[in-house]
């Protein structure tokens, strides 16, 4: 990624590292962030059957900020950059990033459906305003809520690949 970047000249600023636009994109994520995070919560009370508890904090969510970074960089800064220059900006170069953020969640079919319409909207934002820090802060306050929330019959500890299986390879 690093190397396409180069060869394209894309700066930091480009690729979505900058606070110039950190409130124009943050406002376009607070809201739908906030809302997604209530309807998680109200389902893992339901589902919960009335005895809804909050989970204790886990070392290793403490990285958790760092890791939802990285992945919009990998998800917009490279994937969405390079779909638009494919397809251009819009619906079709959104569902490609969407779709791939959704393939990466596979097998569990709750994240990946959770990760299709989440990584359509960031995408969308991204193309608006490129702002790693607000789409990786969206992404970290969806998946702390699920961690520390949501039974893991439904989410498996947000693992994917062989991890969902409980497999260590």
């Amino acid at each position: 990624m690093v190397l396409s970047h180069r060869e394209r000249h894309e700066s930091l600023r480009d690729i979505g590292f900058r606070t110039d636009n950190l409130m124009s994109a943050a406002r376009l994520v607070i809201i739908p962030t906030l809302a997604v995070v209530a309807i998680l919560l109200a389902i893992a009370w339901l589902l919960s059957q009335s005895e809804f508890r909050v989970r204790p904090l886990r070392v290793r969510l403490l990285l958790a900020p760092a890791w939802a970074l990285f992945q919009q960089y990998a998800l917009q800064g490279f994937i969405n950059r390079r779909a638009q220059i494919v397809f251009g900006p819009g619906l079709l170069s959104m569902s490609v990033v969407a779709t791939l953020f959704s393939i990466f969640h596979l097998p569990s079919p709750f994240l990946a459906l959770l990760t299709l319409f989440g990584g359509f909207a960031l995408a969308g934002v991204y193309q608006r305003h490129p702002n790693l820090y607000a789409l990786a802060f969206a992404h970290f306050a969806v998946s702390l809520t699920l961690s520390l929330s949501a039974p893991a019959s439904l989410t498996q500890q947000l693992r994917v690949g062989f991890k969902y299986f409980g497999l260590e390879i």
